[in-house]
């Protein structure tokens, strides 16, 4: 019940009060319902970090035939689990204007830091 909670979209706390509903003398807390939906979690990334796991399911999802490309590198390849060190994903009508006008480029790869 609580992965299909989970997957469901429905939050811990919803998980939790109809557990206690259903049974009073339950003996979960809501800590129980959170370390089995990481659990589960963990389980789904197979042991790979999850910008890894995300990085995947572009290249399966985009894929040649789609209007966006993707350029990654990676310190000992994807399925090794090696660390991501470049994502660079674009439009295909960006990368056409890019190729015309390969002058300038400026990029905004920040993140909610002003750490230069």
């Amino acid at each position: 019940m609580i992965l299909d909670h989970r997957m469901s979209g429905i939050s811990a706390k919803q998980t939790y009060t109809t557990l206690k509903l259903a049974d009073l003398s339950n003996p979960f807390i809501i800590r129980d319902i959170h370390n089995k939906r990481q659990a589960d979690r963990l389980r789904e990334l197979d042991g790979k970090p999850p910008i890894n796991a995300l990085l995947k399911v572009l290249i399966n999802k985009i894929g040649p035939k789609r209007k966006f490309r993707i350029w990654y590198n990676t310190r000992s390849g994807i399925d090794d689990g090696g660390p991501l060190t470049h994502l660079f994903i674009a439009h295909e009508k960006h990368i056409d204007l890019l190729q015309e006008n390969h002058q300038v480029l400026i990029t905004d790869g920040t993140y909610k830091t002003n750490i230069f």
